[in-house]
């Protein structure tokens, strides 16, 4: 068959030339992710996001394969050009649909759109700028449309502590500094060093 012939990967790029997330459900964006230095940010809050998750989908969607090849399949009868019909028969337009778009660091938007539940686990998937129908791992469609609670850093204190040098602790009029050394070891200086 032609579909043996056919690269089964989704995506040409890795998930360190991705510099943005845009996650539509229902046609309404409800997450936005950027990355600022290694950072990843929601743009919606300006809050951090978790980066392992955000790093994770990417490392799964970027690395992820077609299973099957839905259309165009090659046959001499095939339209040409994909149709709403077509389209809405995955359950690839309107409210079923999720839409992941990677914004690249080249300028370029790569996009998959997520629908209907397909054979084995598999969800029906538009992909390779829309001109390809193929069957992924439903783990992709559950990814892209997690809640938002997922990617948040609940952390505290969103930083990193390696990156910290002073750390300063008041309470009840005493201050307590604790400052790091080159050794990578903690002393305090006040209120008394030690």
């Amino acid at each position: 068959a032609a579909s043996d012939f056919r690269s089964r990967s989704l995506f040409s790029i890795r998930g360190d030339s991705v510099s943005g997330l845009d996650m539509k459900r229902g046609g309404k964006t409800y997450l936005r992710l950027r990355r600022e230095g290694g950072a990843w940010m929601m743009e919606q809050s300006g809050s951090a996001a978790r980066g392992s998750i955000v790093d994770g989908l990417l490392d799964q969607v970027t690395a992820a394969q077609a299973r099957k090849f839905v259309w165009p399949v090659g046959s001499s009868n095939e339209v040409a050009q994909a149709s709403t019909a077509l389209f809405s028969g995955y359950g690839l337009e309107g409210e079923a649909a999720v839409v992941l778009t990677l914004k690249c660091v080249d300028g370029a938007d790569r996009r998959i759109i997520f629908g209907s539940e397909a054979e084995d686990g598999g969800v029906y998937a538009l992909v390779h700028d829309g001109s390809a129908i193929v069957i992924v791992d439903r783990s992709l469609k559950d990814k892209a449309s997690s809640d938002i609670d997922l990617f948040s850093d609940q952390r505290l204190f969103p930083f990193e502590i390696s990156k910290s040098a002073v750390i300063s602790v008041s309470d009840g009029g005493v201050t307590c500094l604790l400052a790091r050394q080159y050794d990578k070891t903690w002393r305090m200086d006040a209120p008394v060093a030690a």
